[in-house]
């Protein structure tokens, strides 16, 4: 979550926001998005994947594209909160994310406390466990004991070897919800997430929510899956390591694969080959698509359309 004492310059802009009577103020943006090969935006080439203007072309000459094109709703039709969004989605989405850390919540204020164990995992050794990323819609995420420390180096997991708070992961927040920005913010609280060490964390797709002012306990048993190639066919494989392709291996360095990120990334390397950019929850180191073009708005819901069906894959 982006708190709203600490926006950067080019958001500062984009909104007013009355608490009282929850009007926003809505102004257009304006971003020009850098002249530059859209096969270069992975850091080598993908041109062999990359459409050229005759494959735009015949995406909208397609019959599904067309389809959409009905369901598609004018700009009148899209609400003033939904337009502040995408605005400030593009804004997001078009500034460096080490600019955006400094603009969120701190681990700092965030954490309260923190406890593995007994042990202080805030100030203490253990606090080496925690790194930070960014999510498109939540903002700073903070992991812990993802097996690596904020440099990239690797460090020893931490394991469990009993259930109960006590013997695992404690931890104290404070949300302040005093600093949300009330025009973009539906509900309070954080987003959890618990996975693997080295994947990638989907908070909106993967996570749950826990309410302020809540004490909240979760335990869990973990199943291991070993998956074998029996027919030869590498569609299972016992190496976990994501593909060189994947857009998280190459711009958050995970180191295992998980479907939901195989899925973002496909999706996203899609939808940028297809119109030289890609939505905003798809990092691609250049500036996303604008969600007030029609034109590529159309094409992107084509893309994602086509990829959930099948079509695509």
């Amino acid at each position: 979550m982006i708190k709203n004492n600490r926006l950067p310059n080019e958001l500062s802009d984009v909104f007013t926001s009355n608490e009282t009577s929850q009007k926003v103020k809505y102004t257009e943006i304006n971003i020009t998005r850098d002249n530059k090969d859209k096969t270069e935006g992975y850091g080598f080439d993908y041109s062999e994947y990359a459409a050229d203007e005759q494959t735009k072309e015949n995406l909208e000459n397609n019959d599904d594209y067309a389809e959409i094109s009905e369901e598609y709703p004018d700009k009148s039709d899209v609400g003033e909160s939904t337009k502040l969004r995408q605005a400030v989605d593009l804004l997001i989405g078009s500034v460096d994310v080490r600019q955006l850390y400094d603009n969120g919540h701190s681990m700092e204020d965030l954490i309260k406390s923190c406890s593995w164990k007994g042990l202080n995992c805030k100030n203490g050794k253990i606090s080496k466990h925690w790194t930070q990323s960014w999510n498109y819609k939540y903002g700073n995420c903070y992991t812990f004991n993802n097996g690596v420390d904020k440099d990239k180096n690797p460090m020893r997991i931490l394991k469990a070897s009993k259930p109960g708070p006590s013997h695992g992961l404690t931890l104290q927040l404070d949300i302040e919800q005093s600093l949300y920005i009330g025009a973009l913010t539906q509900g309070a609280g954080v987003r959890v997430t618990l996975h693997e060490q080295g994947v990638m964390p989907f908070p909106y797709e993967d996570g749950f929510s826990v309410a302020p002012g809540m004490a909240t306990s979760v335990g869990l048993r973990k199943t291991v899956i070993k998956r074998l190639d029996g027919f030869n066919r590498r569609d299972c494989l016992t190496d976990p390591t994501p593909s060189k392709k994947n857009i998280y291996r190459i711009f958050s360095n995970i180191t295992n694969y998980s479907q939901q990120a195989c899925l973002n990334s496909c999706l996203g390397k899609t939808q940028w080959f297809t119109c030289g950019c890609s939505e905003s929850a798809y990092p691609s180191g250049n500036i996303p698509c604008d969600a007030f073009n029609t034109k590529e708005s159309k094409i992107l819901l084509h893309v994602v359309n086509n990829i959930y069906s099948g079509s695509m894959l």
